[in-house]
């Protein structure tokens, strides 16, 4: 705090934080913690929230003044059950408080982010580009749990960085059973033989779990684990602009129908009408990006290494391959950013193209706000095949943050 700099930046965005969450809350935005109010309502009243129909959620809707949420619960037990002291506030103050301290997190996480960095202007930048980032917006926006995740993945990392493996593994099972966001962390610690991250993060799974099945029972308690599978098929390509990863991007450019919210603005036809070829197109890229990666990651075993270069690396593949990816996911890429802003050294081509990936990660929201149907003229000015090219702008970014993340591991492993 001896940092005044740092602190303005904290305060000021604080106060940006404060008020879009008022912002949010008073015109019904956050529906994902909307979602999350509705499950956290029927677990506490002995429903397994799960297996519960749709007609359940409605119900439990009305009863709390919610007219739209998010869908299915498809989350863990301890978002739900992070959200449920929230029931005793009227909905707005709740939904408000919930939004702006996923803003608190979101700050949180960037100044954990920095805390090793030789440049006070480095810290400043990590933190100014947290407050500005699209994806982090977008999740206070819809009062999404991905900023909560964002702080405990950052903490685990930042343990790790202290050698601290039971902390570590603690922070990561938190992060993991509010949304299984950092999955691929886990087999980064076998690949790496943790093995005390690996205990801890065992032991805590275990007492989070136990806890669960005393508070709604064993069902639910184990239905957790599947649920996010349910959230999307993961067998089939999805051209939702919103699928911010190599299974959308092939799926928009190779295959028609786009069948979502964004239908009537964005046409069907792909660049290239080619569907026989989408899916294994997908799988062997994707494939062939895990392997690249894990080539970049080798050998095995726990050789001394940058354990924030390779986490960022594992969290950067993750989101580029993975197919659940959507816009807002991709506040977690806020991690591989510091950890690439922690390793500039001067001006250089790797500064220049960090910055680029930033703006094209923030400007594919404004392409997603366009072709939404509010700027109908605006689509129809721009034409349906550079709408669809459009929705892979935060694509190209993601893509460029891998190949700055793989030089970054190559270079350390040299040292």
């Amino acid at each position: 705090m001896t940092d005044k700099r740092l602190l303005a930046l904290i305060i000021v965005g604080l106060a940006f934080y404060f008020g879009l969450a008022i912002l949010v809350a008073v015109n019904n935005l956050p529906v994902d913690f909307y979602g999350y109010l509705i499950a956290a309502y029927g677990f506490s009243h002995g429903v397994n929230v799960y297996a519960a129909p749709e007609s359940m959620y409605q119900q439990i809707g009305e009863a709390l003044g919610i007219t739209e949420h998010g869908g299915p619960y498809y989350y863990p037990l301890l978002t739900a059950g992070i959200v449920w002291p929230l029931l005793e506030l009227p909905l707005h103050s709740g939904a408000a408080l919930w939004v702006f301290g996923s803003g608190v997190s979101a700050l949180a996480a960037a100044v954990i982010l920095g805390r090793r960095v030789d440049r006070p202007w480095k810290r400043h930048l990590i933190l100014l580009a947290a407050i500005g980032y699209v994806p982090i917006l977008s999740t206070l926006r819809y009062g999404n749990v991905n900023a909560l995740v964002l702080l405990a993945t950052s903490m685990a990392i930042y343990a790790w960085r202290q050698y601290r493996e039971r902390l570590g593994g603690a922070f990561l099972a938190v992060g993991l059973f509010l949304k299984p966001l950092p999955f691929a962390l886990v087999g980064l610690m076998i690949w790496r033989l943790r093995l005390r991250t690996l205990a801890w993060l065992l032991l805590t799974s275990l007492a989070i779990t136990a806890f669960a099945i005393w508070a709604v029972g064993v069902q639910p308690a184990l239905m957790q684990f599947s649920a996010s599978l349910g959230a999307r098929n993961l067998q089939e390509l999805n051209a939702d602009p919103d699928n911010q990863n190599l299974n959308g991007l092939l799926a928009r450019l190779l295959t028609p129908g786009i069948t979502t919210e964004y239908s009537s603005v964005v046409s069907s036809q792909p660049l290239i009408n080619a569907p026989q070829i989408a899916i294994p197109l997908y799988w062997a890229l994707g494939l062939a990006w895990v392997a690249i990666s894990l080539a970049l990651l080798w050998p095995i075993g726990a050789k001394a290494r940058l354990i924030e270069c390779e986490a960022a690396l594992v969290i950067s593949t993750t989101h580029l391959v993975f197919p659940l990816t959507s816009y807002y996911h991709l506040a977690m890429l806020l991690i591989p950013m510091a950890v690439l802003i922690e390793s500039w050294h001067g001006p250089s081509w790797d500064v220049i193209a960090l910055i680029v990936a930033y703006f094209l990660i923030d400007l594919q929201a404004l392409f997603l706000a366009l072709f939404s149907g509010r700027f109908i003229a605006f689509s129809l000015l721009m034409g349906n095949s550079q709408s669809n090219l459009s929705y892979g702008i935060g694509f190209l970014g993601e893509a460029i943050i891998w190949v700055l993340l793989a030089h970054l591991v190559r270079k350390t492993q040299a040292i």
